[in-house]
């Protein structure tokens, strides 16, 4: 059985990149969303937290502290999420190449957004 801890862990930013591994102006999660969301009057906002971390193999250790290992998701895992309302959906493969989160590396993500949710559930 596959559990998915998705809202462990916030969205990466500049400031973790540059305290956590010295790196400076990193892509990440976080200013994707807010790249993503400016065309969409997001303004001053804050990103969202958390986010919802799909594929991100994440969970808490005995000590307490939160623990990334190498996804459990492979090439070509899928998952369908139905929206009940009109939604804003920014979406971010997770940029970080400095921890085993990213597995192999970064990869892209395929999206498909549809208002024939039947068509969806005959194709999985």
């Amino acid at each position: 059985m596959l559990v998915v801890r998705v809202m462990l862990y916030p969205a990466c930013d500049k400031a973790r990149y540059e305290n956590y591994f010295g790196v400076k102006d990193h892509r990440n999660c976080h200013d994707n969303f807010l790249e993503a969301a400016a065309d969409l009057d997001w303004g001053d906002r804050p990103v969202p937290y958390p986010p919802l971390n799909i594929f991100m193999n994440t969970c808490v250790g005995e000590n307490g502290i939160i623990i990334t290992e190498e996804p459990l998701s492979k090439a070509g895992d899928k998952f369908i999420l139905k929206a009940e309302m009109n939604v804003i959906c920014v979406l971010s493969s997770c940029p970080i190449d400095l921890t085993p989160t990213g597995g192999k590396g970064i990869t892209d993500v395929e999206v498909c957004i549809t208002d024939n949710f039947e068509e969806i559930l005959q194709h999985r």
